[in-house]
């Protein structure tokens, strides 16, 4: 079954949250990229 569209709206936010996050840390950016990527991946049809 289809995600409905608040559960789009909600994986768009957390890719957002984790993009941020991303850009803002000194760490583990790359993994980081690696799992937002992941997740964009997921959301195409």
């Amino acid at each position: 079954m289809e995600d409905s569209f608040e559960e789009q709206v909600l994986k768009i936010q957390d890719r957002k949250k984790l993009l941020a996050s991303t850009l803002l840390s000194d760490g583990s950016s790359l993994e980081n990229l690696r799992h937002l990527l992941h997740e964009r991946k997921d959301l195409e049809v």
